[in-house]
Protein backbone atom coordinates (compact mmCIF):
# COMPACT_ATOMS: atom_id res chain seq x y z
CA UNK A 1 0.00 0.00 0.00
CA UNK A 2 2.95 2.58 1.10
CA UNK A 3 4.82 1.41 -2.66
CA UNK A 4 1.54 2.22 -4.26
CA UNK A 5 0.88 5.70 -2.56
CA UNK A 6 4.89 6.58 -3.13
CA UNK A 7 3.83 5.77 -7.31
CA UNK A 8 0.91 7.68 -6.95
CA UNK A 9 2.69 10.84 -5.70
CA UNK A 10 6.00 10.36 -8.14
CA UNK A 11 3.58 9.93 -10.96
CA UNK A 12 1.88 13.30 -9.88
CA UNK A 13 4.95 15.32 -9.31
CA UNK A 14 6.13 14.13 -12.83
CA UNK A 15 2.80 15.44 -14.23
CA UNK A 16 3.57 18.89 -12.23
CA UNK A 17 6.52 19.30 -13.72
CA UNK A 18 5.70 18.60 -17.39
CA UNK A 19 3.02 21.15 -16.82
CA UNK A 20 4.81 24.07 -15.35
CA UNK A 21 6.73 24.89 -18.65
CA UNK A 22 3.23 25.04 -20.42
CA UNK A 23 1.93 27.08 -17.72
CA UNK A 24 4.48 29.66 -17.60
CA UNK A 25 4.74 30.03 -21.18
CA UNK A 26 1.00 30.88 -21.31
CA UNK A 27 0.40 34.74 -22.86
CA UNK A 28 -1.01 37.12 -20.20
CA UNK A 29 -4.81 37.81 -21.76
CA UNK A 30 -4.91 39.72 -24.53
CA UNK A 31 -1.73 39.35 -25.70
CA UNK A 32 -0.52 36.92 -28.02
CA UNK A 33 0.85 33.64 -27.34
CA UNK A 34 4.24 33.82 -29.06
CA UNK A 35 6.48 36.94 -29.10
CA UNK A 36 6.00 38.95 -32.51
CA UNK A 37 9.76 39.96 -33.93
CA UNK A 38 9.30 42.91 -35.35
CA UNK A 39 11.50 44.72 -38.03
CA UNK A 40 12.45 48.86 -38.20
CA UNK A 41 14.06 49.84 -41.57
CA UNK A 42 16.08 52.65 -40.50
CA UNK A 43 17.96 54.66 -43.09
CA UNK A 44 22.00 54.22 -43.35
CA UNK A 45 24.25 53.83 -40.31
CA UNK A 46 24.92 57.25 -38.91
CA UNK A 47 21.84 59.31 -40.31
CA UNK A 48 19.87 60.28 -37.44
CA UNK A 49 17.16 58.04 -38.55
CA UNK A 50 19.15 55.02 -37.87
CA UNK A 51 19.62 55.78 -34.05
CA UNK A 52 15.75 56.52 -33.68
CA UNK A 53 15.39 53.26 -35.11
CA UNK A 54 17.97 52.21 -32.65
CA UNK A 55 16.64 53.49 -29.51
CA UNK A 56 12.81 51.88 -30.50
CA UNK A 57 14.02 48.49 -30.82
CA UNK A 58 16.14 48.68 -27.73
CA UNK A 59 13.34 50.22 -25.94
CA UNK A 60 10.58 47.47 -27.16
CA UNK A 61 13.34 45.05 -26.19
CA UNK A 62 13.38 46.09 -22.63
CA UNK A 63 9.76 46.90 -22.35
CA UNK A 64 7.80 44.64 -23.61
CA UNK A 65 7.18 40.92 -22.72
CA UNK A 66 5.87 39.60 -26.09
CA UNK A 67 7.80 42.08 -28.87
CA UNK A 68 10.83 41.99 -29.86
CA UNK A 69 12.66 44.63 -32.59
CA UNK A 70 15.51 43.73 -34.56
CA UNK A 71 17.02 47.29 -36.90
CA UNK A 72 17.49 47.04 -40.03
CA UNK A 73 19.72 49.23 -42.35
CA UNK A 74 17.52 50.31 -45.20
CA UNK A 75 18.67 52.94 -47.99
CA UNK A 76 16.42 56.02 -47.21
CA UNK A 77 13.01 56.31 -46.61
CA UNK A 78 12.04 55.69 -50.41
CA UNK A 79 13.61 52.48 -50.49
CA UNK A 80 11.98 51.99 -47.10
CA UNK A 81 8.58 52.66 -47.81
CA UNK A 82 8.71 50.50 -51.07
CA UNK A 83 10.07 47.77 -49.29
CA UNK A 84 6.48 48.13 -46.74
CA UNK A 85 4.21 48.35 -49.86
CA UNK A 86 6.22 45.29 -51.59
CA UNK A 87 5.42 42.80 -48.78
CA UNK A 88 1.82 42.79 -47.37
CA UNK A 89 2.90 40.02 -45.58
CA UNK A 90 4.77 41.59 -43.16
CA UNK A 91 2.56 44.49 -42.33
CA UNK A 92 1.88 43.43 -38.90
CA UNK A 93 5.92 42.26 -38.13
CA UNK A 94 7.54 45.86 -39.90
CA UNK A 95 8.01 49.38 -38.59
CA UNK A 96 10.02 51.72 -41.28
CA UNK A 97 11.69 55.28 -40.84
CA UNK A 98 10.52 57.59 -43.37
CA UNK A 99 9.06 61.38 -44.16
CA UNK A 100 5.79 63.07 -45.63
CA UNK A 101 7.25 63.31 -48.72
CA UNK A 102 8.38 59.68 -49.13
CA UNK A 103 4.47 59.01 -48.12
CA UNK A 104 3.08 61.52 -50.56
CA UNK A 105 5.42 60.41 -53.07
CA UNK A 106 4.23 56.34 -52.61
CA UNK A 107 0.46 57.73 -52.56
CA UNK A 108 0.83 59.58 -55.97
CA UNK A 109 2.31 56.21 -57.62
CA UNK A 110 5.30 58.89 -59.02
CA UNK A 111 8.93 57.65 -60.22
CA UNK A 112 10.33 54.83 -59.31
CA UNK A 113 6.97 54.05 -57.98
CA UNK A 114 5.26 51.84 -60.90
CA UNK A 115 2.33 51.93 -59.00
CA UNK A 116 0.04 53.96 -56.07
CA UNK A 117 0.64 52.84 -52.28
CA UNK A 118 -1.65 54.57 -49.80
CA UNK A 119 -1.33 52.16 -46.98
CA UNK A 120 1.25 53.94 -45.40
CA UNK A 121 0.84 55.76 -41.63
CA UNK A 122 2.62 57.31 -39.32
CA UNK A 123 3.20 56.05 -35.93
CA UNK A 124 5.30 58.22 -34.20
CA UNK A 125 6.95 61.60 -35.27
CA UNK A 126 10.71 61.04 -34.10
CA UNK A 127 11.80 64.41 -35.53
CA UNK A 128 11.43 67.68 -37.39
CA UNK A 129 14.26 67.76 -39.73
CA UNK A 130 15.33 70.68 -42.05
CA UNK A 131 17.23 70.16 -45.57
CA UNK A 132 18.94 73.23 -46.57
CA UNK A 133 21.75 74.42 -49.58
CA UNK A 134 25.32 75.46 -48.19
CA UNK A 135 28.17 75.90 -50.33
CA UNK A 136 31.87 77.37 -49.72
CA UNK A 137 32.02 79.40 -52.41
CA UNK A 138 30.60 83.47 -51.19
CA UNK A 139 29.71 84.35 -54.77
CA UNK A 140 26.61 81.92 -54.85
CA UNK A 141 24.12 83.50 -53.01
CA UNK A 142 20.24 82.15 -54.06
CA UNK A 143 19.12 79.38 -55.93
CA UNK A 144 19.49 80.82 -59.03
CA UNK A 145 22.84 80.91 -58.54
CA UNK A 146 23.28 77.44 -58.57
CA UNK A 147 22.84 77.29 -62.48
CA UNK A 148 25.74 75.29 -63.75
CA UNK A 149 27.15 73.85 -60.85
CA UNK A 150 27.38 70.58 -59.14
CA UNK A 151 25.17 70.62 -57.10
CA UNK A 152 24.69 67.53 -54.27
CA UNK A 153 20.69 66.44 -54.40
CA UNK A 154 21.15 63.66 -51.70
CA UNK A 155 20.54 59.90 -52.67
CA UNK A 156 18.71 58.94 -56.10
CA UNK A 157 15.20 57.32 -55.18
CA UNK A 158 14.86 59.22 -52.40
CA UNK A 159 12.00 62.12 -51.65
CA UNK A 160 14.65 64.37 -50.96
CA UNK A 161 16.01 65.13 -54.52
CA UNK A 162 12.45 64.94 -55.92
CA UNK A 163 11.76 67.68 -53.35
CA UNK A 164 14.81 69.61 -54.72
CA UNK A 165 13.94 69.34 -58.25
CA UNK A 166 10.42 70.45 -58.33
CA UNK A 167 11.36 73.35 -56.45
CA UNK A 168 14.07 74.09 -59.09
CA UNK A 169 12.27 73.49 -62.13
CA UNK A 170 9.10 75.49 -61.32
CA UNK A 171 10.23 77.75 -58.40
CA UNK A 172 13.13 79.31 -60.13
CA UNK A 173 13.23 77.72 -63.90
CA UNK A 174 16.98 76.53 -63.98
CA UNK A 175 16.48 72.78 -63.09
CA UNK A 176 17.89 72.29 -66.69
CA UNK A 177 21.01 73.90 -65.75
CA UNK A 178 21.94 72.25 -62.66
CA UNK A 179 24.43 69.50 -62.74
CA UNK A 180 22.44 67.10 -60.11
CA UNK A 181 25.27 64.72 -58.18
CA UNK A 182 23.63 61.90 -55.74
CA UNK A 183 25.20 60.94 -52.90
CA UNK A 184 24.57 60.59 -49.01
CA UNK A 185 25.32 63.73 -46.51
CA UNK A 186 28.76 62.56 -45.53
CA UNK A 187 30.31 62.19 -49.47
CA UNK A 188 28.83 65.63 -49.86
CA UNK A 189 30.87 67.30 -47.22
CA UNK A 190 33.49 65.63 -48.33
CA UNK A 191 33.20 66.97 -52.11
CA UNK A 192 32.69 70.73 -50.65
CA UNK A 193 35.81 70.28 -48.83
CA UNK A 194 37.79 69.17 -51.46
CA UNK A 195 36.03 70.80 -54.45
CA UNK A 196 34.80 68.34 -56.62
CA UNK A 197 31.33 70.10 -55.44
CA UNK A 198 30.12 73.38 -55.97
CA UNK A 199 27.04 73.26 -53.28
CA UNK A 200 24.93 70.55 -51.22
CA UNK A 201 21.93 69.85 -49.57
CA UNK A 202 22.43 69.36 -45.93
CA UNK A 203 20.61 68.22 -42.83
CA UNK A 204 20.19 69.18 -38.91
CA UNK A 205 17.36 68.25 -36.28
CA UNK A 206 15.20 70.28 -34.09
CA UNK A 207 15.44 68.49 -30.64
CA UNK A 208 13.74 70.80 -28.58
CA UNK A 209 10.74 72.89 -28.44
CA UNK A 210 12.51 76.29 -27.78
CA UNK A 211 14.20 75.71 -31.41
CA UNK A 212 17.59 73.79 -30.13
CA UNK A 213 19.35 71.95 -33.02
CA UNK A 214 21.57 69.06 -33.70
CA UNK A 215 23.81 69.03 -37.20
CA UNK A 216 24.14 65.71 -38.86
CA UNK A 217 27.67 65.00 -38.31
CA UNK A 218 28.70 65.15 -41.54
CA UNK A 219 27.52 69.15 -41.61
CA UNK A 220 29.41 69.62 -38.23
CA UNK A 221 32.39 68.50 -40.41
CA UNK A 222 32.10 70.89 -42.53
CA UNK A 223 31.67 73.89 -40.38
CA UNK A 224 34.72 73.34 -38.86
CA UNK A 225 37.05 72.87 -41.63
CA UNK A 226 35.17 75.51 -43.55
CA UNK A 227 33.93 79.08 -43.86
CA UNK A 228 30.29 77.65 -44.95
CA UNK A 229 27.92 79.97 -46.71
CA UNK A 230 24.48 78.93 -46.91
CA UNK A 231 21.41 79.30 -49.84
CA UNK A 232 18.23 80.12 -48.68
CA UNK A 233 14.65 79.27 -50.18
CA UNK A 234 12.28 82.01 -51.47
CA UNK A 235 9.32 81.05 -50.04
CA UNK A 236 7.16 82.37 -52.90
CA UNK A 237 8.82 80.51 -54.95
CA UNK A 238 8.65 76.90 -53.39
CA UNK A 239 4.89 78.02 -52.66
CA UNK A 240 4.67 78.08 -56.53
CA UNK A 241 6.85 74.51 -56.74
CA UNK A 242 4.57 73.22 -53.94
CA UNK A 243 1.20 74.24 -56.28
CA UNK A 244 2.40 73.05 -60.30
CA UNK A 245 3.98 69.67 -58.81
CA UNK A 246 0.76 68.93 -56.02
CA UNK A 247 3.95 68.34 -53.64
CA UNK A 248 3.53 69.03 -49.45
CA UNK A 249 6.49 71.73 -49.80
CA UNK A 250 6.73 73.19 -46.68
CA UNK A 251 9.83 76.14 -45.92
CA UNK A 252 10.68 76.40 -42.00
CA UNK A 253 11.46 79.41 -40.31
CA UNK A 254 14.70 81.26 -40.48
CA UNK A 255 17.60 79.87 -38.08
CA UNK A 256 19.33 82.36 -35.84
CA UNK A 257 22.76 82.28 -36.29
CA UNK A 258 24.56 79.84 -34.29
CA UNK A 259 21.29 78.01 -34.29
CA UNK A 260 22.89 75.17 -35.45
CA UNK A 261 26.79 75.75 -34.56
CA UNK A 262 29.11 78.69 -33.62
CA UNK A 263 30.52 78.76 -36.90
CA UNK A 264 26.91 79.22 -38.18
CA UNK A 265 27.09 83.15 -39.12
CA UNK A 266 23.73 83.82 -41.63
CA UNK A 267 20.58 83.35 -40.29
CA UNK A 268 19.15 80.93 -42.94
CA UNK A 269 15.71 78.27 -44.07
CA UNK A 270 15.02 75.21 -45.75
CA UNK A 271 12.67 72.48 -45.83
CA UNK A 272 10.98 71.36 -43.05
CA UNK A 273 11.05 67.35 -43.06
CA UNK A 274 8.94 65.18 -40.46
CA UNK A 275 11.10 62.14 -40.40
CA UNK A 276 8.71 59.25 -38.83
CA UNK A 277 8.26 55.72 -37.55
CA UNK A 278 5.81 54.11 -40.38
CA UNK A 279 3.82 51.28 -40.36
CA UNK A 280 0.68 50.11 -42.93
CA UNK A 281 -2.82 51.03 -41.69
CA UNK A 282 -3.37 47.53 -41.80
CA UNK A 283 -1.33 46.58 -38.64
CA UNK A 284 -3.12 45.17 -35.96
CA UNK A 285 -4.07 47.59 -33.14
CA UNK A 286 -2.71 45.61 -30.37
CA UNK A 287 0.45 45.91 -31.66
CA UNK A 288 0.40 49.46 -32.55
CA UNK A 289 -0.66 49.83 -29.42
CA UNK A 290 2.75 48.31 -27.46
CA UNK A 291 4.82 50.56 -29.70
CA UNK A 292 2.80 53.15 -28.34
CA UNK A 293 2.47 52.23 -25.12
CA UNK A 294 6.36 51.72 -24.74
CA UNK A 295 7.10 55.07 -26.98
CA UNK A 296 4.90 57.03 -24.47
CA UNK A 297 6.41 55.78 -21.41
CA UNK A 298 9.80 56.36 -22.56
CA UNK A 299 9.06 59.33 -24.33
CA UNK A 300 12.30 61.39 -22.30
CA UNK A 301 14.53 58.06 -22.87
CA UNK A 302 15.29 58.23 -26.44
CA UNK A 303 17.39 61.18 -26.56
CA UNK A 304 20.16 59.22 -24.10
CA UNK A 305 20.35 57.19 -27.70
CA UNK A 306 20.98 60.66 -29.21
CA UNK A 307 21.29 63.92 -29.37
CA UNK A 308 19.12 64.15 -32.37
CA UNK A 309 16.27 62.44 -30.56
CA UNK A 310 15.51 64.87 -28.05
CA UNK A 311 12.84 65.92 -29.88
CA UNK A 312 10.91 62.60 -29.04
CA UNK A 313 8.39 63.63 -25.93
CA UNK A 314 5.01 62.48 -24.87
CA UNK A 315 3.26 66.00 -26.29
CA UNK A 316 4.81 65.61 -29.46
CA UNK A 317 4.71 62.31 -30.46
CA UNK A 318 1.82 63.42 -33.57
CA UNK A 319 3.64 66.79 -34.06
CA UNK A 320 3.17 66.48 -38.38
CA UNK A 321 1.91 69.56 -40.14
CA UNK A 322 -0.35 66.62 -41.55
CA UNK A 323 -3.98 65.42 -41.78
CA UNK A 324 -4.22 62.77 -39.07
CA UNK A 325 -5.68 60.47 -41.56
CA UNK A 326 -2.34 60.25 -42.52
CA UNK A 327 -1.79 58.81 -38.84
CA UNK A 328 -2.59 55.29 -37.98
CA UNK A 329 -5.75 55.38 -36.63
CA UNK A 330 -5.03 53.09 -33.47
CA UNK A 331 -2.62 56.22 -33.07
CA UNK A 332 -4.49 58.60 -33.90
CA UNK A 333 -7.06 57.03 -30.67
CA UNK A 334 -4.01 56.41 -28.48
CA UNK A 335 -2.63 60.57 -28.85
CA UNK A 336 -6.34 62.37 -28.44
CA UNK A 337 -7.09 59.69 -25.62
CA UNK A 338 -3.92 60.97 -23.68
CA UNK A 339 -4.35 64.64 -24.67
CA UNK A 340 -1.65 64.82 -27.42
CA UNK A 341 -2.60 66.87 -30.45
CA UNK A 342 -1.91 64.82 -33.82
CA UNK A 343 -1.09 66.63 -37.00
CA UNK A 344 0.24 70.00 -36.18
CA UNK A 345 3.53 72.49 -37.01
CA UNK A 346 5.57 71.66 -35.08
CA UNK A 347 7.39 75.23 -35.09
CA UNK A 348 4.28 77.28 -34.53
Amino acid sequence: MRKKSVLMITVAMLALLVALPIVSSCAQPGQPSETVQLQIRANPLGTGMYAYAFALSDLINKNSTWLHATVVEGKGSGPNMRWLAAHPEAVDTTIVMANQYAQFQAERGEPPWEKPYADSRFLVVASDAITFIVTLDKNIKTMDDLAGKRVAMFMKGTSVPVSLQYILDYGYGNWDKVKPQYMHWGPTADGLIDGTLDAGIMTASVITSEGDWAPAPPVDKLFRTKPTYFVSFDKEKVAIAAQKSGWPLIVADYLKPQAIGVTQAQPFNGLSTFNSYFVDVNMDDKIVLEILRITYENAEKFGEYDARAKRIAKATLGGAAVDKSKFHPAAVKFFEKNGIKVGFDFFK
